[in-house]
């Protein structure tokens, strides 16, 4: 975008002003989209380090009130069917 930006103002489709205020649009827009991008990555760093700290410490799921996940028996299994 910042290319084509600069290449109509090379080709004097408009003059400094017009191209020093998209180019600071431009700009704003990237630093803009940069900091969501660093706000979703730390997020998601965030939430894996939670998830793989409960999975390395089977005390944390004791602590917090929490039972281990066990699979059905296989009589209660078969009283379903």
């Amino acid at each position: 975008m910042r290319d084509e930006l600069l290449n109509g103002r090379l080709a004097r489709e408009f003059d400094e002003e017009t191209f020093a205020h998209k180019d600071t649009e431009l700009r704003d827009e990237e630093a803009r989209l940069k900091d969501q991008i660093d706000a979703i990555d730390d997020h998601r760093t965030d939430e894996t380090s939670l998830v793989v700290e409960t999975l390395n410490s089977p005390n944390t799921c004791a602590t917090n009130g929490l039972e281990q996940i066990r699979p059905p028996s296989d009589a209660s299994s078969r009283s379903l069917v």
